[in-house]
């Protein structure tokens, strides 16, 4: 539309509108001004590895830890004000019932960390290079909070169950007893029908 009159041409392709060139010119200026087309894959994945927000640990093949996230540090309950190093941390000694032997996959299991019983489900693969195995990649969810709400709403609806079931008891104990009622009135008939439980009328 502008272009045209811009550059003082008559018979000019018009290709997108005004607001497709101030897009473009606005990306251009992201690309140029923040550098995002010079983001190496190493710093991506560092930022990835560092803003996930589900523990990750790398470790090597004797086991030693070579990185571990924030949140990895943070469901330990770890972190520079107790003065232990990541590098020193054997996984086996905060998950009871964690091998670094074995492949997971979304495996659930309760811990007792620091004094508190947490849910954790965890997914461990091999890490290769030039297809060898150099160590294990462990990404750690806690689920605790997902397991707490999962018990309360079990017991609730197992309370609703049993209130629905008890009402359903007092329904038929107050509904007359057809063959005593037909042999009062011969035409008489009791119609109970509930669509699940209980009777609504």
């Amino acid at each position: 539309m502008l272009v045209p009159y811009v550059f003082g041409k008559k018979d000019f392709i018009q290709i997108g509108g005004l607001p497709s060139l101030i897009h473009t010119v606005f990306i251009f200026f992201a690309i140029t001004r923040y550098k995002f087309l010079k983001i190496g894959v190493q710093e991506a994945a560092s930022d990835l590895f560092s803003n996930v927000k589900d523990g990750l640990v790398l470790m090597d093949n004797n086991q030693k830890i070579i990185q571990i996230n924030k949140a990895a540090l943070e469901i330990f309950k770890l972190g520079e004000e107790k003065g232990t190093e990541p590098e020193k941390i054997n996984i086996e000694n905060y998950i009871q019932g964690y091998s670094f032997q074995k492949e997971y996959n979304d495996h659930q299991l309760s811990v007792g960390l620091n004094g508190e019983l947490r849910y954790l489900c965890l997914s461990q693969s091999s890490v290769y290079e030039s297809n060898l195995p150099i160590g294990k990649m462990l990404l750690i969810r806690d689920v605790t909070l997902t397991k707490k709400a999962e018990k309360i709403i079990i017991e609730k609806n197992r309370k609703i169950t049993d209130s629905i079931n008890y009402a359903q008891r007092i329904q038929e104990a107050i509904l007359p007893n057809a063959q005593h009622l037909t042999t009062i009135f011969p035409d008489a008939f009791v119609l109970y029908q509930p669509k699940d439980v209980v009777s609504g009328d």
